[in-house]
């Protein structure tokens, strides 16, 4: 039976396989066997994983083992062998300085994490000792409370959560500088914001980085001129596990009270970007 509420036609979005992932990474982290057979899962191409490899190099060479991992995985013959050169694989020094700093960096990452995780339960409570029996309808608001930032110029800044108030359609956008599909959409979601958003103060759009680093999320919001707040880099986790799958472009629709509104939301399985989009544009315009 068709639902009644308009919000609900998002729900009622049809499956379809995302667009896949491609790769253009800068200043990233060494790459292992794993790495590249999930790109050659998601049907990257061997020129790009190439690429890739070369920019980022093995963390060890290809032996028997990780050979028939890559096989496995439908890695080509040409790709196997080209990616046994030895040229494409870290030195002993080089792969131990590169495991140190990677350990740091989730070590960081961690303490950041449980901080993140602290202060936002402690405002849960704050919340829920203040209203014990009120419906909180602003829930996202309360997710993104001191974690988002904004470009200024060419420095990421605090944004004012306060701005959300008003607020009671978000649209979640995952991605990341590196992944070509999401390159090719952002500019379509900055040209549908600067249209709607001044009609639809009701609408944001939330950025949640897959970058590598946040230099490269500030450095992607800087060349996409993204007009919209971000969450600060290493503060998505859990808004990325509640509403996101694991493929890139993800745009996700989820009302101010945090239920999701489009199918993505609720199965994790992928949908694709632009009719998101356009199911979104509908909706505004017909209401």
């Amino acid at each position: 039976m068709p639902a009644k509420n308009p919000g609900m036609r998002f729900v009622l979005l049809a499956s379809c396989f995302a667009l896949i992932l491609a790769s253009s990474t800068q200043a990233a982290a060494p790459m292992s066997t794993k790495d590249v057979a999930l790109m050659v899962r998601m049907g990257v191409r061997d020129p790009e994983i190439v690429a890739e490899v070369e920019k980022r190099r093995l963390l060890a060479p290809i032996d028997s083992t990780t050979e028939t991992t890559l096989r496995s995985s439908g890695a080509s013959d040409a790709l196997i062998a080209t990616l046994k050169n030895g040229n494409y694989v870290m030195s002993e020094a080089e792969a131990a300085r590169a495991a140190r700093e990677l350990a740091l960096q989730r070590e960081h990452a961690a303490r950041q994490q449980a901080a993140e995780s602290e202060a936002f339960h402690k405002r849960q409570r704050q919340l829920a000792d203040a209203s014990a029996h009120t419906v909180v309808s602003d829930k996202m608001r309360s997710m993104l409370e001191g974690k988002l930032v904004r470009l200024r110029g060419d420095q990421a800044v605090p944004y004012d959560g306060a701005d959300l108030k008003h607020v009671r359609l978000y649209a979640i956008y995952n991605s990341a500088h590196w992944c070509g599909p999401c390159r090719q959409f952002t500019p379509k979601l900055v040209d549908f914001y600067r249209r709607m958003k001044p009609k639809h103060p009701e609408l944001e759009v939330i950025f949640l980085s897959s970058d590598h680093d946040e230099f490269n999320m500030t450095n992607y919001m800087r060349i996409a001129d993204m007009p919209w707040p971000a969450m600060r880099f290493g503060t998505s986790g859990a808004v990325a596990q509640q509403y996101c799958g694991q493929s890139i472009p993800w745009l996700v629709l989820v009302n101010d009270a945090g239920q999701p509104m489009t199918q993505n939301g609720i199965d994790k399985q992928p949908l694709d970007a632009d009719a998101v989009l356009a199911a979104l544009e509908r909706h505004l315009t017909e209401k």
